[in-house]
């Protein structure tokens, strides 16, 4: 997803239901540069309904006479308040990042998804990172990468059975020649809470460029 415009901060609208007025903005990230960001995700702890995390991606380099040559950090931040108050962090791995999506299991423990392509734009060795947080999404480190010499990757996105908390794993795969029969859905699972997961797995044939991986059912 490319964003149309400057997105100073991502803020977070924090409503109630029945006709209640919807407050102010608030601000989740601590971003004072004007850079972009987008493509946020949501989790809440199925333990504590005030504690949420959210994930997204942030431009730290742009060039604005080639829009493509953008490198993209994952960033993340939490609160335990309900969205009043939020804290931000960055994964400092120095790798570009894109298409983050945020799951939380029964235990508390939060996952991120997202793309990792140590070379862009050069996709060699690129893969589909987790990530899992063990204390409320302060701090996130990398336990699995899934999907290591698949050549373009695109919108993966990630689930948790909230009883074995198995995790899921979907996403499009364009093959090393994108054409409209390398259109593809694969899949991974981990039953180790994401230390390791499972060979990809194809489950669709070739197809065309409007089919596109989608959240699994819980």
């Amino acid at each position: 997803m490319k964003p149309s415009g400057r997105i100073p901060f991502i803020a977070l609208l924090v409503g109630v239901c029945c006709g209640a007025t919807w407050p102010s903005n608030v601000r989740v990230n601590q971003d004072h540069d004007g850079n972009q960001q987008g493509e946020t995700s949501l989790a809440v702890d199925p333990n504590d309904p005030l504690h949420l995390v959210t994930v997204f991606w942030e431009v730290i380099t742009y060039d604005p006479q080639d829009p493509g040559n953008r490198q993209k950090r994952l960033n993340w931040a939490w609160t335990r308040d309900g969205g009043q108050t939020w804290q931000s962090r960055r994964f400092e791995n120095g790798v570009y990042s894109s298409d983050p999506s945020i799951k939380a299991d029964r235990l508390g423990n939060f996952y991120i998804e997202t793309i990792l392509v140590p070379h862009f734009p050069d996709q060699t060795d690129a893969s589909i990172g987790i990530l899992k947080s063990t204390d409320g999404g302060e701090t996130f480190v990398k336990t699995a990468d899934i999907g290591l010499g698949h050549f373009l990757m695109d919108k993966p996105y990630m689930t948790i059975d909230p009883v074995s908390g198995a995790l899921y794993v979907v996403w499009t795969d364009f093959g090393t020649h994108p054409g409209p029969q390398d259109v593809r859905i694969f899949f991974s699972a981990s039953v180790d809470h994401g230390a390791t997961f499972t060979a990809p797995r194809q489950i669709s044939g070739g197809a065309s460029f409007g089919s596109w991986a989608t959240g699994t059912a819980r």
